[in-house]
């Protein structure tokens, strides 16, 4: 399954700093965001070293939960909070369950850019919301999930 490249996640040439590893000396706890070198999440795994470089971002985005036949079931704001060419992590206002697929409408500037992503692992957070990790898919170019993206691009268009 095809990756983000460096050009689609539009992380080099902006100024975005690298999030430090687990164990990385000199590494700000706050650059670990959502992170610890212990969490579980509602799957119950444990979290494990990252091998692609995450990026700590602030980007508005709305999150479309998709059913099992690839239509949207609802839509809830969220904010990314890192990315990565093989991820993201966002806090979505309400649970997305693992393994569901997401719609995910990131408000880049000059116009939104869309990811298609399915949940990897959620957690809550008290006073943050529902912290979640992304895994990013190829955007199919026909079926029923490219079908509901070109109704979706389209309303926002209008």
């Amino acid at each position: 399954m095809a990756r983000m490249n460096d050009e689609s996640c539009n992380t080099r040439g902006i100024g975005l700093t690298p999030i430090p590893q687990h164990g990385e000396t000199g590494a700000p706890e706050a650059a670990r965001i959502g992170h610890a070198p212990h969490a579980r999440s509602i799957s119950g795994h444990m979290s494990e070293q990252r091998e692609r470089e995450r990026f700590n971002v602030k980007f508005n985005a709305v999150a479309h939960e998709l059913d099992d036949t690839g239509m949207v079931a609802r839509s809830v704001p969220a904010q990314v909070s890192d990315i990565s060419q093989a991820g993201m992590g966002a806090v979505v206002e309400g649970l997305i369950h693992v393994g569901r697929r997401v719609l995910v409408q990131v408000d880049f500037s000059p116009e939104p850019k869309w990811f298609l992503a399915e949940t990897a692992r959620v957690h809550y957070e008290v006073n943050v919301g529902h912290r979640v990790g992304l895994k990013l898919l190829e955007l199919p170019e026909s079926g029923p999930i490219a079908q509901e993206l070109a109704r979706l691009q389209r309303s926002n268009a209008a």
